[in-house]
């Protein structure tokens, strides 16, 4: 019985309508926004720094 239903009903999560999303940096461009993104977490970090040790 498991097996007619697994044929005929297929309960998979999968939304048709979703369209593929592909990466098209090459690998130096990936490599600068992983640099970007740690100097905003950096001044981030610095900030929160400076409003801690105003306290």
């Amino acid at each position: 019985m498991t097996d007619i239903d697994a044929a005929v009903y297929d309960l998979k999560a999968v939304n048709p309508n979703v369209k593929a999303m592909v990466d098209t940096r090459i690998v130096l461009e990936i490599i600068d926004n992983i640099n970007l993104q740690g100097q905003i977490a950096a001044t981030a970090m610095n900030n929160l720094r400076g409003l801690l040790a105003e306290k």
